[in-house]
């Protein structure tokens, strides 16, 4: 989508284009991804507008939004997690992967969802729905997404940061989690604190100090 907007075309808020297949994909920092027939991979558009929180944020929202549509679709599942910034974990394992891209004043959000099966990404332990004996319909699954999504886009817009921020907090790995950042050449390590107002990741230190992080590969240890 982010070629068709930089040709110039206007696509309305909330518009959607799922594939059955993804053979050349692409996540964090670059990464090749690669989804086949029977997982969710997707993208969903949203206009800024003035008065709109920050658009990174627009992860968390799209974290949220993932949480709620898995635990709508399939139920309660032991281990499940949002972690910072962009990753649904099932005990430490992927289960769903977030990437924003932005043209101009638009966000491109794109999600995929480990359904009926977990890619293998290098030293990266991955989940599936169908593993876990949560099978779920990947059309059934996208219809939730898209509701979840209006949803806390919405709130997003209407309230702020603060009430995707409590959903997200109570849904994440907990306080106190040893945490492992790398940031291009810089690796820091410490313990998760939480978020502050902006949704830029609080990490304790060893000597008790705590660091602001607002971008980096984040590593459960």
């Amino acid at each position: 989508m982010i070629a068709r907007l930089r040709f110039g075309e206007h696509i309305s808020d909330h518009y959607w284009l799922v594939a059955d297949r993804q053979v050349d994909g692409k996540g964090r920092q670059g990464r090749a991804w690669q989804s086949d027939t029977g997982n969710f991979t997707g993208s969903a558009v949203i206009n800024l507008a003035v008065g709109d929180p920050a658009a990174h944020s627009l992860a968390l929202v799209a974290g949220c939004a993932v949480h709620a549509s898995v635990a709508e679709a399939v139920g309660p599942i032991d281990g499940v997690s949002l972690k910072w910034p962009n990753d649904l974990l099932v005990s430490n394992a992927k289960l769903a992967g977030i990437l924003l891209e932005r043209h101009s004043n638009v966000v491109v959000i794109g999600i995929g969802v480990n359904l009926a099966f977990a890619p293998a990404i290098e030293c990266r332990a991955t989940q599936s729905l169908a593993a876990l004996g949560k099978p779920t319909e990947r059309n059934h699954f996208a219809e939730n997404l898209a509701r979840q999504m209006g949803h806390f886009v919405t709130q997003w817009r209407e309230t702020g940061l603060s009430t995707i921020l409590r959903y997200w907090l109570d849904n994440a790995h907990q306080p106190g989690a040893e945490l492992s950042i790398q940031n291009g050449e810089e690796r820091i390590s410490g313990h998760y604190a939480g978020l502050d107002e902006q949704g830029a990741l609080l990490l304790m230190l060893s000597d008790g100090s705590v660091k602001t992080i607002y971008a980096g590969d984040v590593h459960l240890v």
